[in-house]
């Protein structure tokens, strides 16, 4: 399995999961709705794609690396959306 698709798994299930968070600490019905939906999605591809060909130390590091970065960007994108908002 290539490790792009390892990082893009792990980017994508951590970033839908830190902007759900942030979703419902905020209110945001519609949002965090629209988000379940993309978390229950995306688990499914993750799960298919990392624990149907298990994994190594690399994929192990590479998607732990993904999740700090999406929680990150899943946090600015968040505010930068409620600043739209206004």
């Amino acid at each position: 399995m290539s490790l792009i698709t390892v990082f893009t798994a792990g980017f994508a299930s951590v970033f839908f999961a830190a902007f759900q968070s942030r979703c419902v600490n905020h209110g945001d019905h519609i949002l965090a709705t629209v988000n379940s939906f993309a978390i229950g999605i995306g688990s499914s591809f993750v799960w298919r794609a990392v624990a149907a060909d298990g994994a190594g130390w690399a994929e192990v590091l590479t998607y732990g690396a993904s999740g700090a970065l999406a929680v990150n960007c899943a946090m600015w994108a968040h505010k930068w959306l409620k600043r739209r908002e206004k």
